[in-house]
């Protein structure tokens, strides 16, 4: 699917996408002061914890509550998911030449922001996912790679296709970029999501936005 074709349902594809089992998570120990190690990259707890603050920051400015919203986990379980989607993407469509330019991201996120019915209506589906506004160019990054490798699939136009080659696309990228989690998130299931562990007690609760200040 070329860049210049992508459907105002896209960035609701890339969103859920690691929901739907873009990404499996593997088996191995995960070094101190890593969440989670996406091939042979560690994104840091350090790393987690800020985004963590920033999205919560987000929320809080514009008075909205996680007892709201229908995260899939906790919020920092919700935005691991999305960052780990999002680099190893990056790493396999590095291995397979794909490039993307800022110039592209720029375009396509006009264009889907416009799909959506303005910049406001993308950053509200967004957010949903564990995306704040700054975050979302690496978000669509990784969607224009997706588009672009599922193209050099040879993927059909037709929707049965196209989740034919995306499910090809997940299992490909999980052989080769395995995902290690660490536990102190919980444990992630491919069909389920993130689930109970009785070794780690329930999927904690996403603290509320603070009240705003008269």
């Amino acid at each position: 699917m070329p860049t210049s074709e992508i459907s105002k349902k896209s960035i609701r594809v890339l969103l859920v996408a690691v929901a739907a089992g873009a990404a499996l998570v593997g088996c191995g120990p995960v070094h101190a002061g890593a969440a989670a190690i996406v091939g042979q990259e560690r994104i840091t707890s350090d790393r987690l914890d800020a985004d963590v603050r920033s999205y919560q920051q987000y929320l809080t400015s514009h008075k909205i509550n996680t007892a709201n919203m229908q995260l899939a986990g906790s919020v920092p379980q919700v935005i691991l998911q999305q960052i780990m989607f999002e680099v190893q993407t990056d790493q396999y469509a590095t291995s397979k030449g794909i490039t993307v330019t800022p110039g592209e991201i720029d375009a396509v996120l006009t264009q889907v922001a416009q799909g959506q019915g303005g910049m406001q209506q993308l950053e509200q589906v967004a957010v949903q996912s564990g995306i704040t506004p700054a975050r979302l160019p690496d978000a669509i990054k990784a969607l224009v790679q997706r588009n672009k490798l599922l193209q050099q699939m040879g993927a059909g136009q037709d929707q049965a296709a196209q989740q034919a080659a995306a499910a090809k696309l997940a299992q490909e990228m999980d052989k080769v970029i395995p995902l290690r989690v660490n536990p102190r998130y919980g444990q992630f299931d491919a069909t389920k999501g993130w689930v109970a562990d009785e070794r780690f007690g329930k999927i904690p609760a996403s603290p509320a936005p603070a009240a705003a200040t008269p």
